[in-house]
């Protein structure tokens, strides 16, 4: 029998390594922190105090600009060898787990832990229990780990999309070969979660929260079992603003009207975008105020 998955109302306690507690030292550039730019770690510190979105807002500017680039991380050991954090480029999703890792920790060099927490199952670092898949596993994972709460139907009627996966869905896929996983390890089951398409989104752009994660979900296509193929954040501005590591233009970490990149979401043609789905981090373990 096929097992259902509502990844909406799956939520379950937070794991035990999220509760770290916050302390005031300052951010030093050794051990945890030696590959963090001084500067997003300065605004981890500086913001720590601060409500989540402009935390998130802080960290996130200083990796404005910096080129977009696919699949450069990984456990550094076989079958991926890449380093598990670089900094001088990022694709969507890296971009938006190296953001939250270092606005949700206490302090910056607990946020390797928090990477792990949003990347990993359980969190526990290898090639086979990485998030690979968003939808099904990323955003799953992680709601029912207590780092997300989904929001979209808060905003107005949703639209609730099923997906069935299959051995045979992953056999018939073109792009099968490109991850090096056993049948056991890939997703299967009937996977159901909320949107709103790209009309109802843009009526209610304007109440879309800052710090709320923009996954953008694509037609449901046979024998291929990804839907969501990009991801951005939003971050308070005077216009809602989504930022986000995208090949659009030379490819880049840049800001755009949330409300523009939803009207451009309607010109994809070839596979068209179904529409989006709307998460919110959540607050981690004790935060201290006043800290000096």
């Amino acid at each position: 029998m096929v097992k259902r998955s509502k990844a909406s109302t799956a939520l379950l306690p937070m794991i035990c390594l999220l509760m770290i507690a916050a302390d005031n030292r300052q951010p030093t550039l050794d051990g945890p922190l030696r590959l963090v730019p001084a500067l997003a770690a300065e605004a981890s510190y500086k913001h720590r105090n601060q409500p989540l979105p402009e935390r998130i807002a802080a960290i996130s500017e200083v990796f404005l600009g910096l080129p977009y680039a696919d699949g450069l991380q990984g456990e550094g050991r076989p079958p991926d060898l890449d380093p598990p954090a670089r900094y001088d480029s990022f694709d969507c999703v890296t971009l938006l787990e190296e953001v939250l890792a270092l606005a949700i920790a206490p302090h910056p060099a607990s946020a390797p832990d928090f990477r792990k927490a949003f990347r990993y199952r359980d969190g526990l670092p290898s090639y086979s229990t990485r998030n690979h898949f968003f939808a099904t596993q990323w955003v799953l994972r992680n709601l029912q780990n207590g780092l997300l709460v989904d929001s979209t139907e808060t905003y107005a009627d949703a639209i609730w999309l099923e997906k069935e996966l299959t051995e045979d869905t992953w056999r018939y896929w073109s792009s099968r070969q490109k991850f090096e996983l056993s049948n056991y390890d890939l997703p299967k089951g009937i996977f159901s979660f909320p949107i709103l398409d790209l009309e109802t989104a843009s009526a209610v752009v304007e109440h879309i929260r800052p710090g709320t994660i923009v996954v953008t979900v694509r037609e449901p296509r046979p024998n291929v079992p990804i839907m969501v193929t990009h991801v951005g954040f939003t971050v308070p501005a005077d216009v809602p603003t989504m930022r986000h590591a995208t090949k659009m233009g030379i490819g880049r970490v840049r800001d755009h009207s949330l409300k523009w990149y939803l009207e451009h979401l309607t010109t994809y043609k070839n596979w068209p975008v179904k529409g989006v789905m709307l998460l919110e981090p959540i607050e981690q373990g004790p935060r201290l105020a006043g800290l000096k």
